[in-house]
């Protein structure tokens, strides 16, 4: 799968090399800013923890506000932005002869191009090793370099990390909405995936050790 995996990456580089300066574009989807940030984290803890978590509802409300989710944010919303899929995840990348296509861009936006990667090399609907993910964000890196970044290896790591936390959470508060409130049960089993990815990267990586309690999960529909 490695070949196919490295097409779909060439193919969203052309976007990620766009910078907010760069190019007129029409009207966006909003920013990834602060405040959409928080609504992603609000957003996990809704529906996601107040259902799914063992963790009282004292631990959540202090995990909430902890200094190293409040620090995501704030760091996040900190970085320079460029044009995003949003969306990018395998589900949204046909293969064609060899060749990746992008659909269901309607998500576009500015923001951070490692969420793009995230959403891809963590996404819970496909299985994939931590190896796996690392040989891809080197390629996706390797990519970048080519295309005249000049960024190391760690510090790209670690903004990788950052955004693969904060996309986790945000799929976990989706999966938890659709199979909770909108009649879609069937995501509902996506959630241990993404919990087992969000305790690596967030507990195991150090991305925001603070959600450890959290992740423990309570529910009978997908433990």
């Amino acid at each position: 799968r490695a070949p196919l995996y490295q097409a779909a990456l060439e193919a969203v580089l052309p976007l990620h090399l766009v910078t907010e300066s760069s190019i007129l574009v029409p009207d966006l989807e909003p920013t990834f800013d602060e405040a959409l940030y928080q609504w992603e984290q609000d957003y996990f803890f809704e529906h996601f923890a107040a259902n799914f978590s063992e963790a009282s509802e004292e631990v959540l409300a202090e995990t909430r506000q902890s200094d190293d989710l409040r620090g995501l944010v704030r760091g996040l919303s900190a970085e320079p932005r460029r044009l995003l899929h949003r969306d990018f995840q395998s589900s949204n990348v046909m293969i064609r002869d060899g060749q990746a296509w992008l659909i269901d861009y309607q998500g576009m936006r500015w923001g951070i191009p490692e969420y793009d990667l995230a959403s891809m090399l963590y996404d819970p609907y496909v299985k994939l090793s931590p190896e796996h993910r690392e040989e891809l964000a080197g390629y996706y890196h390797q990519l970048r370099l080519a295309a005249g970044d000049d960024e190391g290896w760690e510090t790209f790591r670690s903004r990788l990390d950052r955004c693969a936390a904060q996309r986790l959470m945000q799929a976990l508060g989706a999966y938890g909405n659709l199979g909770l409130n909108k009649g879609q049960p069937d995501f509902l089993r996506y959630i241990p995936v993404a919990v087992e990815r969000l305790q690596e990267i967030a507990v195991e990586r150090g991305a925001a050790p603070s959600l450890a309690p959290v992740l423990s999960l309570r529910d009978s529909r997908v433990a």
